[in-house]
Formats: C-alpha cells, sequence, structure tokens
C-alpha cells in the first residue's frame, strides 16, 4: 500500500510538471506570436526602400515540389522567380547532377545539362541559377555547361567558405561565387567586425555573400554592401520574415514561397508609387 501510494504521488507530481511545463510553452508561444503580429503590422505600414538590385530565387523544393527535381525549377520560374537554386553533386562518371547527396546521384537524378536547356530559351534568358555545391568532383564539367549554353554571368555558386572559395574559382573560373558566411551572432552589430566579414569577401574576388536570414543584421548588410558586394540570404519562409529582410535592403531572397514573397514586393512597390 505504501509503495503505491508513493508512486501515485510520484506520477502526480510528474504529471503536474508536464501540465506547468506545457502551459509556460503556450504562454511564450503566445507572446511571441504576439509579437510577430505587431512587427508584421508596423513593416507593412513602414516605408520600406527595396534594394535596386532586388531579386526572388526559388529555392529547390519550392511550393510544394520535390527538391532537386526538374519540376521545381519550372515551377520556381513560372512562379515569376528571377533565379532558381539547386544542390550538385556528381555521378561517379563525373556528371553534375540535381542530388543533395553522393548516394542521391545517381541515375535518375536530372542532370544540370537539362536545366541549362530549360534555361537556355529566349523566355528564360534573364532566369539566373544558384548551384549549391555538395561536392567538387568535377567542377570543370559545369564549367563546359556554362561556356556550351551561354550562360556565363547567370550562374552562382553558393555553399563554398573562404577555405574553399579558391578551389572553386580555379576549376570553374566562369562562374561567380556567393561566398557562404557564417557570423557571430554576438558581433553583428559590429561595424568593425562587420567590416572585416566584407573585406574577407573582396579579398577572394567573389561577386557577393549568401547567409542564414537568422544570422544577419542592418550594420552586417549595410556594410558589407558599401563594399560592392551582393547580399543574399536563405531560409526565409514566414511573411514577417519577408518584410524583415527586404526592409534590411538584401539584394536577393531564397525561399521556398517565391510567389508570397512577390506579392510583397509588388505591394510594397505599389505603395511607394502612390507616395
Amino acid at each position: 500500500m505504501l509503495k503505491s501510494g508513493r508512486l501515485k504521488a510520484v506520477l502526480t507530481t510528474v504529471l503536474s510538471a508536464i501540465a506547468f511545463a506545457a502551459l509556460v510553452f503556450l504562454i511564450i508561444f503566445a507572446f511571441q506570436k504576439s509579437q510577430e503580429k505587431q512587427l508584421l503590422k508596423d513593416l507593412t505600414e513602414k516605408d520600406i526602400l527595396l534594394s535596386a538590385a532586388l531579386s526572388v530565387t526559388a529555392q529547390t523544393g519550392c511550393l510544394g515540389t520535390v527538391e532537386n527535381s526538374y519540376l521545381s525549377a519550372k515551377t520556381g520560374v513560372n512562379a515569376g522567380a528571377q533565379a532558381i537554386s539547386a544542390d550538385i553533386s556528381f555521378r561517379k562518371d563525373g556528371t553534375p547532377v540535381l542530388a543533395a547527396t553522393l548516394k542521391d546521384a545517381d541515375d535518375d537524378a536530372v542532370t544540370l545539362e537539362r536545366i541549362f536547356q530549360y534555361l537556355a530559351d529566349e523566355d528564360k534568358e534573364n532566369i539566373s541559377m544558384i548551384l549549391n555545391i555538395k561536392q567538387a568532383t568535377n567542377l570543370p564539367a559545369i564549367e563546359i555547361l556554362v561556356e556550351q549554353y551561354a550562360m556565363r554571368n547567370r550562374i552562382f555558386f553558393t555553399g563554398a567558405n573562404e577555405n574553399q572559395t579558391p578551389f572553386l574559382q580555379h576549376k570553374a573560373p566562369s562562374v561567380s561565387i556567393y561566398l557562404e558566411l557564417c557570423p557571430q551572432k554576438s558581433k553583428l552589430d559590429d561595424p568593425l567586425y562587420c567590416s572585416e566579414l566584407a573585406e574577407t569577401a573582396i579579398n577572394l574576388g567573389v561577386s557577393g555573400v549568401n547567409c542564414d536570414s537568422k544570422l544577419v543584421s542592418k550594420t552586417l548588410i549595410e556594410t558589407v554592401k558599401i563594399y560592392g558586394l551582393a547580399f543574399s540570404v536563405y531560409g526565409v519562409e514566414k511573411e514577417v520574415d519577408f518584410y524583415r529582410m527586404l526592409d534590411m535592403g538584401v539584394d536577393n531572397i531564397i525561399t521556398k514561397d517565391p510567389k508570397t514573397l512577390i506579392l510583397i514586393i509588388q505591394a510594397i512597390q505599389t505603395k511607394a508609387a502612390m507616395r
């Protein structure tokens, strides 16, 4: 009887702790949602000055499509994005394909050449493509395709840090690079630190930087742009975050929801035209 009583007491304590934790979670969640709603209201009412070089990139797997698929590429273009993205790996024979891992780079993987053929049509001559390099075993094959399909100035590499970038530049010199930034969150508002990051990028000879949207600040973005580099962000899917990135002045947003982003940009442009 005593053991049974103790067990009931323990269970009651555990259940009470779980219930309390759930309540705290709900309160925090509701508070965050309230803050997010207020921020969205403030941003929609604000006169946002968009970057003159602003572009929308449809991330692979956009709008519910399968990642690294031909349909994903077509869907991104049809949604009105100025660029599409894909992960790039290589088959054993060196053929560049759309795949995030080596095991996915099989005979069923879509070849990069097929996507280039699609983008080579006259009605798509203004569409760019961002290649997120997952392997670097045969980069010259990409260089050959870029020249063959006249894609120079339309293809960009991402996924390379400052140590990997020189190798990409050596193996595929006609492809521009967005250096992958991984800034320290605690230093995002430090002008000197941001300048150091920008100087690293400019010294590497890249076209711009690419960064997780959770690791950016207005100071970092403005500093990088002062150096003449483009600022691209990824991981942006919420409406409030679309507005937040646009307000910070980013040049490119990589998202799986290009339709919503484009509508927001059009609304901002319409509002500006009415002022």
